[in-house]
């Protein structure tokens, strides 16, 4: 079976992590020939990723993003990106178009295509981007996402929330399913160049780590260090890497004061 991914950003984007690369590579491992769309941002990002494909897996730039274009220039870029898309759709014949984004560029690329060669869509959203607080053209956004759910062969969401959002949208057409969001381990590689000296930089060494990434609040984290001191107590070398935690001076304290400063490293900001 051949198949298309197609995301409106690169690989290191949200709706690639959580779903277009572990859906790409768990088709490819069962025989089917994938292709994951993309488009970039700048022009650096084009081949210089940490994504390795598996076989199986190509890998298209197939234009650039829209950035921060307004009113005419909005719509005019907007359809050059929704041309790109097509084309690049259409360079084969495909089974089947997986929307794994909402974007209406990606849901007009699509749509276009099933009307062209009748290749049925599925939308694998893993958020609405009407709902985005910086969203340009709301009202545009809301209905690419009433047309997508109401039009696709299927409709998967990564929250149970989402799911009954593009359920309603649907108007009994389709009924969105909740699919957990899953891991690319190529993308979380802990066995690459420069792992011994990062270990070596937070002094961890050879020793076993959890680690937390992400935008954590101070109760949360220290929710964390406290349930992280019984696992100390039964493993006296742990160690506990916090990346992208704030507040990293109260939280040191924190540990200090239940006696797990020891085992705890702060890494500071990270980037996707």
């Amino acid at each position: 079976m051949k198949i298309n991914i197609i995301i409106a950003d690169g690989l290191t984007g949200r709706a690639a992590r959580l779903y277009g690369a572990p859906l790409a590579h768990h088709l490819a491992r069962r025989g089917c020939e994938v292709r994951l769309m993309l488009l970039h941002r700048r022009w650096d990002e084009v081949g210089a990723t940490r994504f390795e494909a598996e076989p199986g897996v190509t890998i298209v730039y197939a234009g650039q993003a829209l950035e921060r274009a307004r009113g005419s220039g909005l719509l005019r870029r907007g359809a050059g990106v929704t041309r790109a898309l097509l084309r690049a759709i259409l360079e084969r014949e495909t089974d089947v178009n997986v929307a794994c984004d909402l974007h209406p560029t990606v849901v007009a690329a699509v749509r276009i295509a099933r009307f062209l060669r009748g290749t049925p869509a599925v939308v694998a959203a893993e958020r609405l981007p009407s709902e985005s607080a910086d969203c340009r053209a709301r009202r545009i956004h809301r209905f690419f996402e009433r047309l997508a759910a109401r039009s696709s062969a299927a409709v998967a969401a990564h929250d149970r929330r989402l799911a009954g959002r593009l359920s309603e949208m649907s108007r009994g057409r389709n009924r969105a399913v909740f699919v957990s969001p899953a891991i690319e381990p190529s993308l979380y590689r802990t066995d690459g160049p420069g792992i011994e000296a990062l270990r070596e930089s937070l002094e961890i060494e050879d020793r076993p780590v959890a680690v937390c990434v992400g935008e954590t609040s101070k109760s949360a984290a220290c929710a964390l260090m406290d349930i992280f001191a019984a696992v100390v107590r039964r493993i006296p070398a742990a160690v506990l890497l916090l990346a992208g935690v704030g507040e990293s001076g109260r939280l040191a304290e924190y540990a200090r004061r239940i006696g797990v400063a020891e085992g705890v490293r702060f890494a500071g900001p990270v980037s996707a």
